[in-house]
């Protein structure tokens, strides 16, 4: 197989402040911090991944903590 190098894709997990949301399975409670840039506790609804082109995406807000990126 060919190397492919680097994609212009991201992968998208969608967020929701819902909290009932978390009754779902592959959701993960996100609490705000300077870091991420929430204003509020929110759920990420990772049963709803999916890919999405760079350059639709705008500023980046923040960046998930280390401990929100394993469960």
């Amino acid at each position: 197989m060919g190397s492919f190098g680097a994609l212009p894709t991201a992968l998208i997990i969608p967020l929701t402040s819902r909290m009932d949301a978390s009754r779902f399975l592959a959701t993960h409670r996100v609490d705000p911090t300077p870091a991420n840039g929430l204003s509020t506790a929110s759920v990420a609804l990772v049963f709803q991944l999916g890919a999405c082109d760079v350059r639709r995406l705008g500023q980046k807000l923040g960046r998930l903590d280390p401990g929100d990126l394993t469960v």
